[in-house]
């Protein structure tokens, strides 16, 4: 009876912990989707103050490892790397971008007219090969004045580091955590130490 009771409290503590693990990282992909969409709307600022404005958005939320504008064309117009240690200016002005997935969010950010998250890639680009933190996500807003497509804000969010800053030390302690692709391969995970 003791046992059954045990087993009854640590399932019902982790179905409490996954609910506040899930709540936790809806919330960072919902913070880091408005920053990205204030971001868009700042978009026509002075080179030097949108870079401040991108510098501070990565400094509040280290996951978010890039930060690009690009033109209707997919062209990279202005790349602002993390001063964070995972960053790196990976997009390039006058890059092109190909990248099905990133532009298959772009333009479903264009066409919702909302903000829209990318689908995961890696992207072994970069002086840091495959140890860049990645895998990635983009959060993609669009740029729109006038009721006119002008491009897209685009955040490369790393899933490890979401992952990191989405799980409390304590629940990471306990549990190992682990965000999977809808294949079921797991895309970042915690360690847990007991």
């Amino acid at each position: 009876l003791l046992i059954n009771e045990d087993r009854a409290l640590q399932r019902d503590a982790l179905h409490r912990d996954t609910d506040t693990m899930a709540q936790s990282l809806s919330l960072r992909l919902q913070a880091i989707s408005e920053a990205t969409s204030t971001l868009a709307r700042d978009a026509a600022l002075p080179e030097r103050r949108f870079v401040v404005a991108a510098r501070d958005t990565m400094t509040l939320r280290p996951e978010v490892v890039h930060i690009a504008v690009v033109d209707p064309t997919a062209r990279v117009t202005r790349s602002v790397a993390s001063p964070g240690p995972l960053g790196e200016s990976v997009r390039l002005p006058n890059t092109q971008l190909t990248s099905e997935r990133v532009v298959a969010a772009i333009n479903n950010a264009r066409d919702a007219n909302s903000s829209f998250v990318s689908s995961t890639y890696d992207d072994p680009s970069g002086s840091a090969g495959p140890d860049n933190g990645g895998p990635f996500t983009d959060v993609v807003a669009p740029i729109v004045t006038n009721d006119q497509y002008r491009g897209a804000v685009l955040a490369r969010v790393s899933l490890p580091e979401l992952l990191r800053r989405s799980v409390a030390p304590d629940v990471a302690l306990r549990y190992r955590v682990s965000l999977l692709a809808d294949s079921s391969v797991p895309l970042a995970s915690t360690t847990a130490s007991a």
